[in-house]
């Protein structure tokens, strides 16, 4: 699957990967999580680590557990 990453045994899906199966705008997501759209797209972009709230709002509104999300964020 493009655009995942290894993440011990499990292939998982990106941000950007479930929200665009969701068929979902980064706006759409925003508000259905609860976040701003500056959020999603930073997030999707890897420039800034996920506070764990955030993570669990993405994950209820893409029906998904908070666990099968990966990020890829930029490690200082």
């Amino acid at each position: 699957m493009i655009g995942t990453k290894l993440t011990g045994k499990q292939n998982l899906p990106t941000l950007r990967e479930l929200r665009e199966r969701a068929v979902l705008t980064q706006a759409e997501l925003a508000d259905l999580a609860g976040v701003t759209p500056a959020t999603v797209s930073d997030l999707e972009m890897g420039k800034r680590k996920p506070r764990p709230s955030t993570i669990r709002k993405l994950g209820r509104a893409l029906k998904v557990k908070a666990a099968e999300i990966e990020f890829d964020f930029a490690r200082p």
